[in-house]
């Protein structure tokens, strides 16, 4: 279940207060890394390397059409599966990763099998696993066969991760337990087999309903979680979870104070005025390297139109966890995709919209001749681009 960045930031504030740092004085958290983020903004030749841009063949009979949200994708071996709109049209769309259109469907109902919506796309490797209303469609990757159905406790819940063969870290709204009149602990880890489930200790207010762009990455073993306006990124193993790296937004992070404003109109006013930055939640890792979204460090000096989102300063990090070192950059995909990794390479969707914006401003620099060459090659001049990237550090 996913909504557009300009709904999620604009409806709900965040504060974990047990696994928070910064604001409260907890930097001195063992193994804790703090990365000084700075205002300045990397061009594309600066920053993007190994750049390719692959035209995606939507044919009459791939009709994956754009409903202006922020598509699902998944990749497992060497294709890549994406949903642009899970509500009005549900249907999975599957390309080679040279841009190859393979196959899709429908499943909409409630036989076997079928789906009334997909609210998110995971995979185990072997299965595409379409996540609807708390049930786990398996799917073949190969084939697309249907193989089995799994269920979630959670109905309603906005990011979902598969550790291994049973269990679930999962962000829910379900069932919510309020403590203090305010808080409740979304994060939780849910085994099937067994039915057990694990609520980890972070505490969020109950704004957070709205909000639907906490970052999971599995990968190396453990689980990186990345949480909406935290200044801190947490690591999950081994049944434990301790923070790993502080941010410092160029000395502006939102202090705690402004976390618990509740008006529509205040929230508003944090976002025209710039004053402070602040993580959004989306999160991607590649090899050593984190991207997420944030707000405000580099500031719009000629200010915030909520109506345009080209004047909205949220921009991609990027994070080597081995060097320590941060980039910022103007964000090459929609605000809130963060499109998915493989194999040390970050992908994004650009859609004709936005490859046709940054053909206009030269937005990729020295590679924009290989996206002409892209879009000089696509089926209909309105199809999807995917980009493919590595981060130069």
């Amino acid at each position: 279940m996913r909504r557009t960045i300009f709904y999620a930031v604009t409806s709900v504030v965040l504060s974990p207060i047990l696994f928070s740092c910064g604001g409260d004085g907890e930097q001195g958290n063992k193994g804790l890394t703090t990365i000084e983020v700075t205002d300045e903004l990397y061009a594309a030749d600066e920053l993007y390397d190994e750049v390719e841009f692959i035209p995606l063949q939507n044919t009459i009979e791939a009709q994956m059409k754009v409903f202006g949200l922020d598509p699902f994708m998944v990749s497992i071996k060497d294709a890549v599966f994406i949903v642009t709109d899970g509500y009005k049209d549900p249907k999975v769309h599957k390309y080679s990763l040279k841009g190859e259109f393979i196959s899709n469907f429908g499943k909409r109902g409630g036989g076997p099998g079928e789906y009334e919506s997909i609210d998110y796309l995971e995979s185990d490797g072997k299965h595409l696993i379409i996540i609807s209303q708390g049930n786990l469609l398996y799917y073949d990757a190969s084939t697309l066969d249907y193989v089995k159905t799994e269920k979630l406790s959670a109905d309603m819940a906005w990011n979902f991760t598969k550790l291994e063969d049973e269990k679930w870290f999962t962000a829910s709204f379900s069932d919510i337990e309020v403590t203090d009149g305010r808080y409740f602990r979304p994060y939780t880890i849910e085994d099937i087999a067994s039915g057990k489930i694990d609520t980890l200790p972070i505490k969020v207010p109950l704004l957070v309903e709205e909000m639907e762009s906490s970052g999971f990455v599995f990968s190396q073993d453990k689980l990186w979680i990345n949480i909406p306006l935290s200044d801190t990124i947490y690591t999950y193993e081994e049944g434990s979870m301790r923070p790993i790296i502080y941010l410092n937004l160029a000395d502006r992070n939102l202090p705690n104070s402004e976390k618990f404003i509740s008006g529509e109109n205040d929230v508003m006013s944090l976002l025209r005025e710039q004053k402070y930055a602040f993580n959004i939640g989306p999160m991607t890792k590649a090899d050593d390297v984190l991207k997420l979204k944030v707000f405000g460090v580099k500031r719009n000096p000629e200010g915030v139109n909520m109506q345009d989102e080209t004047t909205i300063p949220i921009n991609d990090l990027f994070i080597n966890i081995k060097s320590g070192q941060a980039k910022l950059a103007k964000s090459a995909a929609s605000f809130s995709d963060s499109g998915f990794t493989k194999d040390g390479y970050f992908y994004q969707l650009l859609f004709v919209e936005r490859w046709l914006s940054h053909l206009e401003s030269g937005f990729f620099g020295k590679h924009t001749e290989k996206l002409q060459e892209a879009v000089d090659n696509l089926t209909d001049g309105e199809d999807p681009i995917l980009v493919k990237y590595k981060i130069k550090f």
